[in-house]
């Protein structure tokens, strides 16, 4: 008996992986058709644990494919569970790996027909990528789809496999659920989206204007900047976050890259402009300062970004913001992020507050809903976490930019390699070429040895990584264990077309997987990082002019607004006494710029 078990074993393994995802994904549609909110807006409320079956958990005994090698199943157990996929009727299996790196289809037999548009749990990957495939049907629910169902189908789960499994990469404490107050207001938006973009065209300056839309909705539009990634995604979550206050429609430039980027955030309704819309005349809409009667004007530009006049900084006052409020159309502007200084005006202080319990969250939980990776990235991004980090004991993530700096700096290594051996971030370096632990040539591990450790650098310079290598693999550790560099991307400079943003997004997100996250001071993309990641990183000061401390942790996940331009409106004289208590209590000078303003 023991003999067939071990000889079926592999096969029967994955059957049952396959049940306990299925068992997941229907698990969640029960609850929905029990009216409860969508596990997808959820952030980190689905309980699907990081060590499930779906994505192993980094563990000493795996197989070179990364299927969790569990001797510990009783054979019993594995045939039960073939008897209980025969019982539910299932019609086609194909055996998955269990880190397989592409998407999954799943169709639930538990779940009424009557779910229509609920969303699944897992994704759809294309065929000539996907290695796995389940499908489980009833006789029942082999069913032609209608017009609508079609329709719908632009908006469900298979268009965003990130957003059902950017969480299976996180530990509980770093999913950072969101408040009720805030899943309301999610859901209240969406709905308020969908009645405002949906159906219209916006092809010439008539349709924009507010005799010709019959309609009370009132928009901003995310003009995207030429500034690198990071900054057009802090700008954007900013957007999101003003627009969220102000209940207007978030809608975004097509004429960049993030378009492409990023999901679709919204459940039934796009947030991208048509081709055919008139940029050229919302570019001459007239800047703050310029107006005498904002009730006569169809739309307002808003320059935001790091370099604002004084009638720009007006933004932040509280009558302009009365103003604007009969204004159908802003244009945002800006390479920024502004989310601390908006907490300083009282009216989104008093809609954001209740949103985020804890406001150091707000633009993990933000960034999270709003900036998800489009397949093809999220492919790429699995592709490359679970080929050649997924196997490491530890995962620190190292992001190095030195501003102003286009090539290797020693001297920048040299503080790199100061905050990482210094700040026991890493292994210390062995003083003799000592030899690592003893392995197996089949490269197996030895009963008793520890994992290593993976360090993923992110630069635009491949020389840091070179030389992070080549002082492991010249030297050794002094415990004797193992550490393993490695690089997707070194792009030289930045030269902002669309590949690079993607492998720049990719890197970004491998980043956010780390188990220890180490950033350079005044890096916006660093900062986007930490913000998915959830964590407060270590931060790097490779300045030229910087003094010491070279190395320190961060006191916030949240950004550093770099630029909050206090001077206009910027005082706490006209607050009222619980507004001026939490300012004091929650927004500090950043570590990485002191006139700069950051969420702690």
């Amino acid at each position: 008996m023991e003999e067939n078990c071990n000889m079926s074993e592999d096969g029967i393994r994955r059957a049952v992986s396959s049940l306990a995802v299925l068992e997941t994904s229907c698990s969640i549609r029960r609850s929905l058709i029990a009216g409860e909110e969508s596990p997808s807006r959820l952030y980190g409320k689905v309980s699907i644990s990081p060590s499930s079956d779906l994505l192993p958990e980094r563990a000493p005994n795996r197989s070179k494919t990364g299927a969790v090698l569990d001797s510990g199943v009783p054979c019993i157990k594995l045939y039960v569970g073939l008897v209980f996929l025969s019982l539910v009727g299932l019609v086609v299996v194909s055996v998955p790996v269990l880190n397989d790196r592409s998407g999954m289809s799943l169709s639930c037999p538990f779940a009424s027909t009557s779910e229509g548009h609920d969303r699944e749990i897992g994704s759809s990957a294309p065929a000539d990528e996907s290695k796995f495939s389940l499908e489980v049907k009833t006789t029942g629910d082999v069913k032609k789809q209608s017009a609508d169902d079609e329709e719908w189908e632009e908006f469900t789960e298979d268009n965003c496999w990130s957003r059902s499994r950017h969480l299976l990469y996180r530990p509980e404490d770093r999913r950072l659920p969101s408040s009720p107050a805030l899943e309301r207001s999610l859901l209240e938006y969406e709905a308020l989206h969908a009645r405002c973009a949906s159906g219209k065209t916006w092809e010439s300056m008539a349709d924009l204007q507010p005799e010709n839309s019959r309609d009370d909705c009132k928009y901003v539009i995310y003009i995207e900047g030429w500034e690198g990634l990071g900054n057009r995604l802090l700008s954007l979550v900013s957007a999101f976050a003003f627009s969220l206050s102000t209940d207007r429609v978030l809608l975004i430039d097509t004429r960049g890259h993030l378009a492409s980027l990023l999901c679709e955030p919204f459940n039934s309704s796009s947030w991208k402009l048509p081709g055919s819309f008139p940029y050229g005349e919302v570019q001459e809409f007239p800047g703050l300062g310029d107006v005498e009667n904002y009730q006569n004007e169809v739309g307002i530009n808003l320059n935001l970004r790091h370099q604002q006049s004084q009638r720009d900084q007006a933004f932040f006052c509280p009558e302009t913001q009365e103003h604007l409020k009969d204004v159908k159309w802003l244009a945002w502007n800006s390479n920024q992020y502004y989310v601390p200084r908006l907490f300083m005006v009282r009216a989104f202080w008093m809609k954001l507050n209740p949103l985020f319990p804890n406001a150091s969250h707000l633009f993990s939980q933000l960034v999270r809903f709003l900036c998800l990776p489009a397949n093809p990235i999220w492919a790429k991004t699995e592709r490359t976490y679970q080929s050649y980090l997924l196997s490491s004991r530890k995962l620190v993530g190292l992001q190095v930019r030195a501003q102003m700096l286009q090539e290797f700096s020693p001297e920048v290594y040299d503080k790199v390699r100061s905050c990482l051996l210094g700040g026991g971030i890493v292994p210390n370096v062995s003083q003799h070429n000592s030899a690592p632990r003893h392995f197996s040539l089949r490269g197996k591990k030895s009963m008793g040895s520890e994992g290593g450790t993976s360090i993923f650098v992110a630069s635009l310079q491949r020389e840091y990584y070179e030389a992070l290598r080549d002082l492991y693999t010249d030297r050794g550790t002094e415990d004797g264990s193992l550490v393993s560099v490695h690089m997707v991307a070194y792009e030289g400079a930045e030269r902002f077309t669309y590949d690079q943003a993607v492998k720049a997004y990719i890197d970004i997100w491998l980043l956010s997987f780390s188990d220890t996250l180490v950033t350079s001071g005044w890096s916006t993309f660093g900062y986007v990082a930490q913000g998915l990641a959830g964590v407060q990183p270590y931060m790097m000061n490779l300045r030229e002019d910087a003094a010491p401390p070279f190395c320190y942790f961060g006191h916030s996940i949240d950004p550093c607004n770099h630029y909050p331009f206090l001077f206009k409106c910027g005082t706490t004289r006209n607050l009222s006494k619980e507004h001026e208590t939490w300012v004091n209590e929650h927004l500090r000078p950043c570590q990485d710029e002191s006139q700069g303003l950051q969420i702690v």
